[in-house]
């Protein structure tokens, strides 16, 4: 568990009902679905984050959820960041910066690269501002991040706490529990927004 911003970042194992219905309801209304699908998706039991090297995450406020985001299993060597919103009060105050970050130091335990897609403009900026990568080759994937490339460079810059974690990595593989030590890596972006998974 990390404490960012008077704010709870959580690993979620059991899914939050009372505290997620005003975020599925937020995102239905701008148009993005992939809340809901996360919620359907966990409750029929056909993606509940729960193979090695997969997590969903949530960020919370005593029990209300600001934002959720979550890594599959893409392939062998990849992680699929999906899931991610932040709720419209909590865009442009680090919450989803410091969520994908999580969700990235994360993911570094198990691959070498995480993908996603997006269909946004607003999302592309925000995917872009914190290193990703975009990718024009592929339908199902429009941005990579390359997580050796970000643990080679906070070596280099003494950023790494310790040498067998990510990006200083604030995240254990096994519990996807915060580390003491962990700094922020990703520069600020202008806007937190949502992205279709």
């Amino acid at each position: 568990m990390s404490v960012i911003f008077n704010h709870i970042l959580t690993r979620i194992s059991e899914w939050p009902t009372a505290g997620l219905n005003s975020l599925i309801a937020e995102s239905e209304c701008e148009g993005f679905r992939f809340v809901r699908r996360a919620f359907d998706d966990w409750h029929s039991g056909t993606n509940q984050f729960s193979h090695e090297g997969e997590a969903l995450f949530g960020v919370f406020e005593h029990k209300r959820i600001l934002a959720i985001g979550g890594i599959n299993r893409a392939t062998k060597d990849s992680g699929r960041l999906r899931r991610v919103y932040v709720q419209r009060e909590e865009r442009g105050k680090g919450v989803g910066k410091h969520l994908v970050q999580h969700i990235l130091c994360f993911a570094g335990g198990y691959y070498s690269r995480v993908v996603l897609r997006c269909d946004t403009d607003a999302a592309d900026s925000f995917y872009r501002a914190l290193g990703f990568a975009q990718v024009h080759d592929e339908t199902q994937i429009t941005h990579v991040f390359d997580l050796r490339s970000m643990l080679n460079q906070q070596v280099a810059f003494g950023h790494a706490r310790q040498p067998d974690l990510p990006m200083g990595a604030p995240a254990s593989p096994e519990t996807g529990r915060s580390r003491p030590g962990f700094s922020e890596a990703v520069p600020d972006s202008p806007a937190i927004v949502p992205s279709r998974q």
